[in-house]
């Protein structure tokens, strides 16, 4: 034990150390996390500031060239306007010294055989010499000069050393050696109520560990019937007794007459047929009835039935007595119920004054269709508030139709109400009525909110119960919103 305890203690020591260790690490995990995060947002600033650097000094670059081409633009406009006035001088000026230098002379001239004298004129260039000023284009070569700075992109890079602090120890670890094997001799023992019918089966899992150098067995259960608790013991060192114990799964208070529902006893010409709904019938459980038929008038025994392990939720039985249809008999039902999945024995007597109903076959689809409940009305307003619906399924003994109808008006829920479609009468045109303050039973504070204009939702469900349907009921929700008018 000492040597355990030390173990123990050691063991404690060396996790506070561990998790220590860990917090350490964890922490200085994080600081360099974060500094990593910190030099990662200064780079990115400082990217961000050159490249905005870098567009500053492109958009600068871009707009001293556009100043530059504009104003060579407008330089050599003004040089071709004074060519073409200096050529135009040029050309008026010739054109009046042309007009200057031109004189006309005559002279006589001896023609003819008679020597006449003729006089003869003509245009000749006039010489004179005039001294006068002309501006002379002069060209001489001009050299201009002009900055430009150019930039360029460079990527510097400097070497860095950095240096952190660590903490390096040894940790001894201990780790499990498998040098020996261990053999036990395991045996289950289970309850003689917990059998199993051809073809079913159970599976559960053994492990067998060694604790402190001492075996120990243990035993799971994985696919079940029953529910187990194992019990482990131990009757040498390498032989195991595992008594299976078997725990209920079923409160007897909820199986009681309770349970029994939409008991309906038909007759078939020669023979009754009975049947009813047993909600109390569970697996692995044995379900016994005996079924009496009795006069109601004189308690006179009619016919007995005993029925044995009873597996079927949905009950029928053929009884071989013939009672005319309308009469009503009393119907005696004897219940028992035992078995290891339930806490305690179910053992009841109920009695149900049935009348007899003719055998109709009939089709459930029409009672589960939710189009067959509807077509919702309003009439009046206020106290005088009526609704109306309509059930257009027929109403025949072996289904039982109930309506669970809540009023709500702007969220705000009136009254909730559920009834029996045996308590309704409908009217001339077969729909079905409901008074707002009559059946639901609203005050007058209520009664005077239902004024026209006001939207009212109904909203419920439509429960079918009889026999042939699955788990002996068919529930079909309904919902609708109508405007009084």
């Amino acid at each position: 034990r000492r040597e355990r305890q030390e173990r123990e203690k050691q063991e404690r020591e060396k996790q506070e150390r561990e998790r220590r260790e860990n917090e350490e690490r964890q922490r200085r995990e994080n600081e360099q996390r974060e500094k990593q995060q910190r030099e990662n947002r200064e780079r990115q600033e400082r990217e961000k500031r050159e490249r905005e650097e870098r567009e500053k000094q492109q958009r600068e670059k871009q707009e001293r060239e556009r100043q530059e081409r504009e104003k060579q633009q407008r330089e050599k406009q003004e040089r071709e306007k004074q060519e073409r006035e200096e050529r135009e001088r040029k050309e008026r000026e010739e054109r009046e010294k042309q007009q200057r230098c031109w004189k006309e002379v005559c002279e006589d001239v001896k023609v003819g055989e008679d020597c006449k004298d003729e006089r003869k004129c003509k245009t000749v260039p006039k010489t004179e010499r005039v001294c006068k000023e002309e501006n002379v284009r002069k060209t001489r070569p001009v050299r201009k000069t002009r900055w430009v700075t150019k930039h360029r992109e460079e990527r510097k890079t400097r070497w860095v050393t950095k240096y952190r602090d660590e903490d390096r120890c040894c940790v001894t670890k201990e780790r499990e050696v498998f040098d020996h094997t261990i053999k036990a001799h395991a045996e289950l023992q289970f309850p003689a109520a917990a059998t199993l019918a051809a073809g079913e089966k159970e599976t559960f899992s053994a492990n067998l560990n060694e604790v402190s150098g001492h075996p120990q067995l243990t035993v799971t259960p994985r696919t079940t019937l029953y529910t187990y608790r194992p019990q482990v013991q131990q009757i040498s060192a390498d032989n195991y007794v595992v008594k299976m114990d078997v725990i209920p799964t079923h409160n007897a208070a909820d199986l009681g007459e309770s349970s029994v529902s939409n008991m309906i006893l038909e007759s078939l010409g020669n023979k009754l047929r009975l049947s009813f709904t047993d909600k109390g019938v569970v697996k692995k459980a044995q379900i016994d009835y005996v079924i009496h038929l009795l006069n109601p008038s004189n308690g006179t025994e009619l016919l007995a039935l005993p029925v044995q392990n009873q597996k079927q939720v949905n009950a029928t039985f053929d009884l071989n007595l013939a009672i005319p249809v309308g009469q009503v008999v009393l119907v005696r039902l004897e219940v028992r119920r035992n078995g290891i999945v339930i806490n305690a024995p179910v053992a009841f007597t109920m009695d149900r004054s049935i009348t007899v109903v003719p055998d109709t076959v009939y089709d459930i689809r029409p009672y589960m269709d939710k189009t067959q409940v509807g077509k919702f009305s309003l009439e009046g307003r206020n106290t005088g508030l009526v609704i109306y619906f309509r059930d257009l399924t027929k109403d025949i003994p072996q289904v039982k139709s109930e309506y669970q109808y809540k009023l709500s008006l702007g969220g705000r829920v009136l009254a909730k109400k559920t009834f029996q479609r045996s308590d309704l009468t409908p009217d001339t045109d077969g729909k079905l009525p409901l008074s707002a303050a009559r059946d639901f039973g609203l005050g007058e504070a209520d009664l005077r909110q239902l004024s026209a204009g006001k939207t009212i939702t109904i909203e419920g469900n439509v429960i079918r119960h009889g026999s042939r349907f699955p788990n002996g009921e068919a529930v079909i929700p309904k919902t609708v919103n109508l405007e009084i008018e």
